[in-house]
């Protein structure tokens, strides 16, 4: 039997490569561990030869809000609270030979400390830009395209069920212009979005909205006339490509409807196709994957049991769904929001550059005119991207870009975190 079972991984192995799907693994990159414990709580020492370590991972025993300080000697070079109960505290790299782990209430199964590096070169950070906040040349800071590697204009192009694309020319080509003219001579990829039709007025049932608007995805795909329109604007513009917010195709006939489409747009276009989808709802067929260059997992708009916003946990499934489903390491990013949501999952979505001051570098929540509010603070976002560049996926995507702090050299700008991050642990 154990035998047979050998063969059969070997055999899955195999058609796995020929198909072209990628076989994961946990980790990718360069990774070595300093020190590991199990079964602690309060005030935890790792001791080790004398190393360099950016990382402690801890695995609490559960969910409950417990505040993590990492020192070296002295010096606290992490702390942040939250109820995730695996945490990546990342920092930047110490070389020491110990570090001590503080855990305020709970109880820890492990607690690991390592040094972990990238050898991804060409990690992405993407960002959506709302064209209509971007319509004067001084709403947008330079210096964030050192940053963002591929930015995608957002909220002026849209089709309806006919396939009649419709393009917002005075809003697109004001924010184009200045768009090119803050990125300059860097290499950054731009693109515009493109919104299908919405449902129908009146359906309170959100599965009965999401038919709706499947079927008018559907209708607006079979007429095979959107390829060639989405094609001349890209043209047109000289855009590097589009990208599609779905949300959500739902049944699985919707999803075979918009994977057929991609694989014939691929085939009309050479430029690259990107789309946005929930983790939850992953579809895609393999020959979809294959058209596709992008797949932004949108991790955000969902909440943990305590009421978090966009917890690190949902970074983690963001990329447990990515290997589940096969997607390609490189086209899978990790999408953070620079935006909170309270406590209550009210329709309020204010922006991180309001409240950057009142949350400082290491909380992720504070009170809003609608009650306690999560956002992803500096730190939060340094462990969402340390994390997704330890597992070895393409990059990580912003909504949106207005929501930062203007000026990205701050100590508390979001953008500032991804930057610094990405140069402390790349190879």
């Amino acid at each position: 039997m154990y035998k047979i079972l050998l063969y059969v991984f070997a055999a899955v192995i195999a058609l796995t490569s020929a198909i072209g799907l990628p076989i994961y693994k946990e980790e990718t990159g360069l990774s070595t561990t300093a020190a590991q414990v199990s079964d602690a709580s309060g005030t935890v020492s790792l001791e080790f030869a004398k190393q360099r370590v950016n990382t402690v991972e801890i695995e609490l025993e559960g969910e409950a809000e417990c505040e993590i300080t990492v020192y070296n000697n002295d010096e606290v070079i992490y702390s942040r609270a939250s109820s995730d109960a695996y945490r990546f505290c990342a920092f930047p790299t110490v070389e020491t030979d110990k570090l001590t782990v503080k855990i305020s209430n709970g109880t820890a199964k492990s607690v690991k400390a390592s040094f972990k590096q990238s050898e991804n070169g060409d990690f992405r950070v993407t960002s959506y830009v709302v064209a209509d906040r971007i319509q004067s040349a001084s709403d947008l800071n330079p210096k964030a395209f050192d940053v963002i590697t591929d930015a995608i204009l957002f909220g002026c192009v849209t089709f309806d069920e006919n396939a009649q694309m419709t393009v917002n020319t005075p809003i697109l080509e004001t924010a184009l212009a200045n768009l090119r003219n803050a990125i300059g001579d860097r290499n950054v990829n731009v693109y515009v979005n493109i919104l299908g039709p919405g449902s129908d007025g009146g359906i309170s049932d959100w599965n009965a909205q999401m038919a709706n608007q499947a079927e008018k995805h559907s209708k607006a795909f079979a007429t095979r006339r959107l390829e060639g329109q989405i094609a001349e604007l890209l043209e047109k513009y000289n855009l590097d490509g589009i990208f599609f917010d779905y949300e959500y195709p739902i049944e699985k006939k919707s999803w075979s409807d918009f994977s057929r489409f991609l694989v014939r747009l691929n085939k009309t276009t050479d430029k690259k196709i990107g789309i946005a989808v929930a983790h939850w709802d992953l579809g895609l067929s393999y020959a979809a994957i294959r058209a596709v260059d992008m797949v932004e997992l949108m991790q955000y708009d969902l909440f943990d049991a305590q009421g978090n916003h966009s917890s690190f946990t949902t970074a983690v499934d963001g990329f447990e769904a990515a290997r589940d489903y096969l997607l390609p390491r490189d086209k899978a990013d990790i999408g953070i929001p620079f935006y909170a949501r309270p406590a209550s999952g009210a329709a309020y979505w204010p922006s991180y550059a309001d409240y950057a001051e009142a949350l400082g570098k290491n909380t992720d929540y504070t009170e809003t005119e609608y009650g306690k509010a999560y956002f992803n603070s500096w730190q939060t976002v340094y462990d969402k991207t340390a994390y997704t560049m330890s597992r070895g996926l393409g990059g990580m995507m912003v909504w949106h870009y207005s929501c930062d702090v203007y000026d990205t050299d701050s100590s508390l700008s979001l953008f500032g975190a991804m930057k610094d991050c990405i140069n402390d642990r790349t190879v």
